[in-house]
């Protein structure tokens, strides 16, 4: 019986941090040519930096890309659910702080 180890790296991100389109394709793990497409496509905004929620969720989007082999079409929608499902869920956890 054989034992696979796995090495895993871990960044520690900043939850005010802002991070260049550069940083973001680092610390995804995605070429920056397909950072640059999905702001291009609108799936991420056109700032000159992102808020560390983008960082998570294309880091997600990147885990879906590669679980079903997403195409780029694909992965710009999946990276705009993601960002759709974040604010919906900022805006039930608001709801429940100010109606209990």
């Amino acid at each position: 019986m054989t034992m696979a180890i796995e090495t895993v790296e871990a960044h520690w991100i900043e939850a005010r941090g802002d991070y260049s389109t550069h940083d973001l394709a680092q610390l995804s793990g995605l070429p920056l040519e397909l950072i640059e497409t999905l702001v291009a496509h609108g799936a991420l905004p056109a700032e000159p930096t992102h808020a560390a929620e983008s960082v998570v969720i294309v880091r997600r989007a990147r885990r879906l890309r590669d679980d079903f082999e997403l195409d780029s079409n694909g992965f710009a929608v999946a990276v705009s659910l993601l960002r759709r499902m974040r604010a919906l869920e900022q805006e039930v956890d608001a709801l429940r702080a100010r109606f209990g």
